[in-house]
């Protein structure tokens, strides 16, 4: 039986992948699930695959789940196996973990292995290079309140760290500053009131 060996990669952690060997019979749902147990991700959201190629654009869905029952067009990880995908010459997949703090992965098929026919089940982790640390900056703006606004969190790549950020406020005046400024102010509209001369001065 054949086996298909896959390297799985974060789209912004170039250093961290896992390599992944998956019998040909079973499904991208089992090729989903191995990839969550791999970077240590906990399941229940949704993801999707899509067909791609080396530039890892969006190329045709396969939906872990069929948000639109009057769809015949949808192509579901349980229904579309590992073998049948690369028979069609699909080599590289990009994968959507977590619609709203989006995980993107780049999965790249790397070889066929033949495989006993006892171990036709069996999905095996091969390789697994770096911590994967899940990508916070799209939480940002959820995370930071009011004790939060002299830093923020920064992921590079394979470790949070903080940064610096200065954030300016203005300053509230204090009671005297407030009273000279009116003070001022009452001094700049008198210069534009319209003065009357002495009316013996005035020709009449």
């Amino acid at each position: 039986m054949n086996a298909f060996i896959f390297k799985i990669t974060p789209a912004n952690q170039k250093d961290i992948f896992r390599k992944i060997q998956i019998p040909g019979n079973l499904t991208f749902e089992d090729l989903h699930f191995a990839i969550l147990d791999s970077f240590d991700l906990t399941s229940g959201e949704m993801a999707s695959f899509f067909k791609s190629d080396e530039s890892y654009y969006k190329g045709e869905e396969i939906l872990l789940e069929d948000m639109d029952n009057d769809s015949d067009d949808v192509v579901l990880m349980e229904d579309l196996t590992i073998e049948e995908a690369i028979k069609n010459k699909t080599k590289h997949f990009l994968y959507h973990y977590d619609y709203l703090f989006l995980k993107a992965f780049h999965v790249e098929f790397i070889e066929k292995v033949k495989v006993e026919e006892e171990d036709a089940e069996d999905v095996l982790l091969l390789e697994s290079e770096g911590k994967y640390i899940e990508d916070l900056d799209q939480m940002s703006d959820f995370l930071l309140d009011d004790e939060d606004l002299d830093s923020s969190i920064i992921k590079g790549a394979g470790k949070a760290k903080k940064d610096k950020v200065t954030y300016k406020k203005s300053n509230p005046l204090s009671i005297d500053d407030e009273l000279e400024f009116l003070n001022m102010k009452d001094d700049d509209d008198d210069d534009d009131e319209y003065k009357f001369e002495n009316i013996d001065d005035l020709d009449l």
